[in-house]
């Protein structure tokens, strides 16, 4: 049975769906080593469950589409969260009918505004205005936090978004690295940190190890376990 307060949540939600679910997801982001905001994955699933779909499906400007946003597939979840951090909730409907989930992420830097932009990119932001496409730039860097799963060779990243260097995290990376020690400068302008590792983001394997790169980290050379 749902307690008091539980029932009382659903109802406010119900009032202001948006409003609250942007406060929610505010408060569920952590800090890394770095300074850096991310919001792990299981704070995103749990702030973005059936009472927030449901509640936000009710809302009018969704109305006749109330089962896509009800039933929408967790692979739009951090596109939905982004969405809502920047105050344009009612545009997932845009990225649902032109298949732009999660795994299109990231958005390409809009340097050149809307124009820029490849299809389908282009056409889920058609009437943005610039500052609202640096926003999404700037938001989804902190919900597509690389994970990392331990091989015979020591940790690997099993999702790098940096389609340009697959060896190389892109420069704008939020590392899900809580913890982070410096060991020893490198004369190549490196440095070896010991690092602990969110356990959102481990897949499999210790959660700390050496990491040998460079910080603010955009080349993840490689890693070595603990001794």
């Amino acid at each position: 049975m749902p307690t008091a307060i539980q029932v009382l949540d659903k109802d406010i939600y119900r009032q202001r769906p948006t409003e609250l679910l942007n406060r929610d997801l505010r408060n569920r982001y952590c800090i890394n080593s770095q300074g850096q905001r991310f919001l792990p994955n299981s704070s995103l699933y749990e702030v973005l469950n059936q009472t927030t779909l449901r509640a936000l499906s009710d809302l009018p400007e969704f109305r006749g589409r109330e089962s896509t946003i009800h039933d929408v597939p967790r692979s739009f979840v951090r596109i939905l969260a982004i969405l809502n951090r920047m105050g344009r909730t009612e545009d997932i409907l845009s990225f649902v009918d032109w298949r732009i989930d999660d795994s299109c992420l990231p958005l390409p830097c809009p340097t050149g505004g809307n124009d820029g932009l490849p299809i389908p990119w282009a056409a889920v932001t058609a009437g943005w205005r610039k500052h609202e496409l640096h926003a999404f730039y700037h938001y989804q860097w902190s919900v597509i936090v690389p994970s990392f799963q331990w091989t015979s060779k020591g940790p690997y990243s099993v999702d790098n978004r940096n389609r340009e260097d697959p060896d190389s995290f892109h420069r704008n990376t939020v590392l899900p690295f809580i913890e982070s020690e410096l060991l020893e400068s490198r004369g190549d302008s490196s440095q070896l940190c010991r690092v602990r590792i969110h356990p959102d983001y481990i897949l499999s394997g210790p959660n700390q190890v050496r990491f040998l790169g460079v910080l603010p980290c955009r080349f993840l050379l490689f890693f070595q376990t603990l001794g």
